[in-house]
């Protein structure tokens, strides 16, 4: 499970939006993330308590979350009340309290819930144009936006290295995977020191498997 610290936030789904038409290592970016995150259609916690939905979607904003498409029972019920959101959304954030109150101080998942857990705790369901809205927007400020500025020399790298750069970014957020806080690991991806990179890029996120494709990838790219 995610755990975003940085807030970012999408406004609601313009019913013309298409999908964008990415080709060669950027398509498979798209769908390697897509994968990674996996997709939840009900609202839940990550393991800081943030209240996420979608494919990683940081939405713990209560007014951004009152905006969402969100509907009862499926994603192609009826619209959900203001009143209904407005409960779904309480109940997450007074749990979260619960959870990181119980928690030791020096935790790093103070949430230590899977989102599946959250699947019968409400009848909340994003729809699913929302949904892939809300993804295709978050991976294109990712990949047009935040990863160029933070890796000026992203075009040198191979495409694998792109890949999993743009997955990180994603995942963590462009005020969470910065350069102060992950200076050995820019410091090698910048010297194309794929073997070290690999080695700095444990996610404390819980997720064995997405630490162990992104460590392998990078551990196999060759210099």
């Amino acid at each position: 499970m995610t755990k975003p610290t940085a807030v970012t936030f999408f406004q609601p789904v313009a019913p013309n939006t298409t999908e964008e038409n990415y080709t060669g290592w950027q398509k498979e970016a798209f769908d390697t993330i897509k994968k990674n995150e996996k997709t939840y259609y009900y609202p839940y916690l990550d393991s800081m308590g943030i209240v996420t939905i979608g494919t990683g979607i940081n939405v713990d904003n209560k007014a951004e979350f009152m905006k969402l498409d969100l509907r009862i029972g499926t994603p192609n019920g009826r619209l959900a009340t203001q009143a209904e959101k407005e409960a779904g959304y309480s109940h997450l954030k007074n749990f979260a309290k619960q959870e990181i109150a119980r928690a030791s101080k020096d935790s790093k998942n103070p949430v230590n819930k899977t989102a599946y857990f959250y699947m019968t705790d409400t009848n909340l369901r994003l729809s699913i144009l929302a949904e892939k809205e809300l993804y295709n927007r978050k991976f294109k400020q990712a990949l047009l936006n935040d990863v160029p500025k933070a890796f000026p020399k992203l075009s040198s790298f191979p495409d694998p290295a792109k890949i999993v750069i743009t997955d990180m970014m994603f995942n963590m957020g462009a005020t969470r995977f910065t350069k102060e806080k992950w200076s050995n690991f820019y410091g090698a991806v910048n010297k194309h020191d794929w073997s070290t990179a690999a080695k700095e890029s444990h996610r404390n996120s819980g997720d064995k498997e997405r630490n162990d494709w992104t460590h392998n990838t990078l551990k196999s790219v060759e210099k």
